[in-house]
């Protein structure tokens, strides 16, 4: 009778699987220990941390006589706030910012650290920048709120826009989030560590026991010589050896 080609997509049995996990634990140790210790250096000592400043503006009606508010006036202010964000991340925006406050930056890289959000139904405004410099992102945030002012004044002829907070001195980094990076790390470390004991196990064809001479070699075993040292046929004292006897 034929015998069918060998399988290597053996099924394996969760104890098997365990077993084979909890017998190399340490290469699960090792990866885990190489992940956290790399996630660790570099988080605190290579990536610079990156802070965020803020400040927030309010587009109102412009004050008359009266103080009646109408809603042709309300319904324009919340159309004002859509145009005043794309003023904000204009090049105009950038390059008045840039030489006001002497910074060596370009304008492209000046626009991408500028976050210019509006709540829905709202016509509250907040302006963020990103810097690695916390004392800069505060600068650059209150001199958009002030060209903004000016900007809407100059070429909306509307005096609208007024500052609720402006931006202070943040005292925590928005970014690394070494915790997260940490967590990250570990379970890529367990994983890769998992999947090198799979490729191990995979990649072995030695017979460890009766179990894989059934499994690799499709023999029933019939007899079994247990372990023993010796010095015949040229095996070395202090290892012990153990052979199966079977047929197909």
């Amino acid at each position: 009778m034929q015998q069918e080609p060998y399988n290597d997509f053996m099924e394996i049995d969760l104890k098997e699987i365990i077993y084979m996990l909890i017998r190399k634990w340490w290469i699960i140790a090792i990866f885990f220990a190489i992940a956290v210790a790399t996630s660790f250096i570099v988080s605190f000592h290579f990536i610079q941390p990156v802070y965020k400043a803020e400040t927030t503006l309010f587009v109102g009606k412009e004050g008359n006589k009266s103080g009646a508010i109408e809603l042709g006036e309300i319904k324009l202010n919340d159309e004002l706030v859509s145009d005043y964000r794309e003023i904000i991340k204009s090049r105009l925006a950038a390059r008045e910012v840039i030489e006001r406050l002497n910074i060596d930056i370009s304008i492209e890289s000046f626009q991408d650290h500028i976050e210019v959000t509006t709540a829905s139904n709202s016509r509250l405004m907040k302006i963020a920048c990103k810097s690695t410099d916390p004392q800069l992102a505060v600068n650059i945030a209150n001199a958009l709120s002030d060209f903004i002012i000016v900007k809407a004044e100059e070429i909306m002829e509307v005096d609208n826009v007024k500052i609720i907070d402006q931006a202070e001195l943040p005292t925590r980094p928005i970014k690394p989030n070494k915790k997260m990076n940490l967590a990250i790390a570990a379970v890529i470390g367990i994983m890769i560590g998992v999947g090198l004991i799979f490729l191990i196990e995979y990649l072995d064809s030695t017979i460890k026991d009766k179990k894989d001479v059934v499994r690799y070699l499709d023999i029933n075993v019939i007899g079994e010589i247990p372990e023993f040292d010796g010095e015949e046929r040229g095996y070395k004292r202090g290892k012990t050896y153990k052979r199966y006897y079977g047929y197909r």
